[in-house]
């Protein structure tokens, strides 16, 4: 009888980690779907500015500063999206992590496998508030560098009259 108990409660545990590797999967490929159509849109928007500024007629000599600040601006959106990229990384190497460990303790205790999830859990929530302040701190950039060039628009539409 017992040893039967235990072969079912065995059979359990291993179809839930199996379901777990699956959800896991699932996530891990909507993340990079989501991340590639991303990716694509920032081509599409890079392709977009692209045409703008050739179209554009030949700059005037404090356009030509405006045309770099728009550009660095640019550059700083890339590299904002390169470091949210590579956060969701460091986030789906986490959850492995913690999968594995979940699948350790399936083998010792239910009440202790609770205990864990909840940590886990504060622990996913930390990150997501990084990364918030992290976007915060970016945006604050970008808003100092549009008032640079408003400022710089001003000067221009002074210099002119």
């Amino acid at each position: 009888m017992k040893r039967e108990r235990q072969k079912q409660r065995q059979r359990q545990r291993e179809r839930q980690r199996d379901r777990e590797t699956d959800r896991e999967r699932d996530k891990q490929r909507d993340r990079e779907r989501q991340r590639e159509t991303e990716r694509d849109r920032e081509r599409h928007k890079d392709r977009e500015r692209q045409r703008e500024r050739e179209r554009a007629p030949p700059p005037h000599h404090y356009h030509q500063q405006q045309q770099q600040q728009q550009q660095q601006q640019q550059q700083q959106q890339q590299q904002q999206h390169q470091q949210q990229q590579q956060q969701q990384q460091q986030q789906q190497q986490q959850q492995q992590q913690q999968q594995q460990q979940q699948q350790q303790q399936q083998q010792q205790h239910e009440h202790q496998q609770q205990q864990q999830q909840q940590q886990q859990q504060q622990q996913q929530q930390q990150q997501q508030q990084q990364q918030q302040q992290q976007q915060q701190q970016q945006q604050q950039q970008q808003q100092q560098q549009q008032h640079i060039s408003y400022r710089l628009k001003t000067r221009v539409a002074s210099a002119e009259r």
